[in-house]
């Protein structure tokens, strides 16, 4: 048999790497406190009030938390899709229209284009966003090419509008994981008291 160690906080143990499981051991806690509360018996009466808000508090941020993850994720994949359309058809768009007007080796195209698709299809989210912003410059006064600057130009300004939600998000859901973390291991101290008195 395994030595009880007092000073070593089960829960918190057990519900370090989930908080699906924090939530499932703090409901089913709570429930086996009430239901012997019912009757008016301590400690489980005093146990139950002190534990109840607890619990209720982390079941309100764990459902924002679960919300603002959806987000990102929605962020995430709105922003992914724009760049499989830039890496996929976009970017060989715009190269054969200015091919139609200059030649691949001329220096008009080359001043364009310096390293042809690549730029769209290769890098981190960032540097193709700037890539689509370098080649909406690029464009700029050339006449025959001014429908395509402002559709690139239009592009960049989609991805850059994605990539800042993206972002905002992902810092959005930071600070929800913190103050879950927190709600956490409040609930998990106050599962063991229980514990404790119960003991």
């Amino acid at each position: 048999m395994r030595t009880w160690i007092y000073a070593f906080n089960t829960f918190m143990s057990v519900s370090r790497y989930s908080q699906q499981v924090c939530r499932k051991i703090a409901h089913y806690t709570l429930n086996i406190i009430t239901s012997q509360a019912a009757g008016g018996a301590e400690p489980f009466v005093a146990i139950e009030a002190a534990l109840r808000p607890v619990v209720t508090n982390y079941d309100t941020i764990f459902a924002a938390w679960d919300l603002q993850k959806g987000e990102q994720e929605g962020q995430t994949l709105s922003l992914a899709q724009l760049l499989e359309d830039l890496s996929s058809q976009k970017a060989r768009r715009w190269d054969v229209q200015v091919q139609v007007q200059y030649d691949i080796d001329t220096p008009q195209y080359r001043a364009i284009f310096p390293n042809r698709r690549i730029p769209f299809q290769q890098g981190t989210q960032e540097s193709k966003v700037a890539a689509v912003g370098t080649l909406a410059d690029a464009l700029g006064g050339i006449d025959l090419l001014e429908a395509l600057k402002n559709e690139v130009g239009a592009y960049h300004g989609q991805l850059v509008a994605s990539l800042n939600t993206q972002n905002a998000e992902l810092a959005e859901t930071k600070v929800e994981s913190n103050a879950l973390a927190a709600a956490r291991e409040q609930v998990c101290v106050e599962m063991y008291g229980a514990l404790g008195a119960l003991m």
